[in-house]
Parts: C-alpha cells; structure tokens; sequence
C-alpha cells in the first residue's frame, strides 16, 4: 500500500454560508483536482457526538504522497489564487 497524506481544517461558517454553500464549494474543488490529476480525495466531516466545539466541521484531504508536491504546486498557483476569491466558506 502507498503511502498516504493528510489534512484537517477545523472550520466556522462564515455569516450567511451554509453548509450547502461548503458542499457546493468541495464538489468544485473535486473537479479541479481530477481534471488535474492530483488524486486527492476529500470528506466533510460533521461533529455528532463531540460535546462543545468550537467549529462546524472539519475538512479531510487526503492523497497519494509521491503527488504531494504536484498538488501543492496546483494547489498554491491555480485554486488559492483563482476559484476561492471572494467564495471562502470559513474562516
């Protein structure tokens, strides 16, 4: 089995986003990772029985890591730079 990396991003809705608004945005966030072929795989992860927290949900990320440094590159250049200005779901 190949080795596996992963994130967590703890997250609070920005005011007037939903968490429809974060589901759309991850299925977008989908498609720009196929169609560049990054093999990264992401959950939305919802607190059931956690008591008190202080966030909504958490991201998951996770992907193949002889593809870190692809990702990342698409990562930094294209998404954060084009596809989330003005559309941030969290903060």
């Amino acid at each position: 089995m190949d080795e596996m990396r992963s994130e967590f991003f703890y997250c609070t809705l920005n005011e007037g986003k939903t968490m429809e608004d974060v589901k759309a945005q991850s299925r977008q966030y989908g498609e720009f990772s196929k169609k560049n072929g990054t093999h990264y795989t992401q959950a939305i992860l919802l607190p059931m029985h956690a008591g008190q927290t202080d966030y909504d949900y958490i991201t998951w990320g996770t992907w193949p890591a002889p593809v870190r440094q692809r990702f990342e590159s698409l990562l930094a250049s294209k998404w954060q730079g084009h596809h989330l200005q003005g559309k941030q779901m969290y903060r």
